[in-house]
């Protein structure tokens, strides 16, 4: 029996503005939080990932580990409906594309019985 715990409007297309549920609402705060920088929202200044701030940092293991600790942190913050498997997740300098490739293993509070309770949200901070 499918149910509906999180609900929302497809942000992500300026057309499709049919209602998201569950996986499709995380995934698209994800991509929101990784797609926006602190100061960016108005109502919201502190909201954001802030991907920018590392566009001149040196592409490093260092580095790669601020940023995967932003990521846990931001998430906590502002998607506590989330959470972040730490085994199965990464963040690794990618020298030769000048960035840095982000591998996250998502589980979503609420449906952990659900089979669709996880998915990878897989990305790339780039300057």
């Amino acid at each position: 029996m499918a149910f509906t715990i999180y609900s929302d409007i497809n942000g992500l297309s300026w057309v499709d503005k049919s209602k998201l549920e569950n996986i499709e609402v995380i995934y698209q705060m994800f991509y929101n939080l990784f797609n926006t920088s602190k100061g960016e929202r108005v109502d919201l200044p502190e909201f954001g990932a802030s991907p920018d701030s590392w566009v001149f940092e040196l592409i490093d293991e260092v580095t790669a580990l601020t940023i995967y600790q932003n990521v846990i942190t931001e998430t906590e913050r502002w998607i506590p409906m989330a959470y972040i498997d730490i085994q199965n997740s990464e963040v690794n300098p990618n020298e030769d594309e000048n960035g840095y490739e982000v591998n996250l293993a998502v589980g979503v509070k609420g449906l952990e019985d659900n089979q669709f309770s996880k998915f990878d949200f897989i990305g790339e901070f780039t300057a």
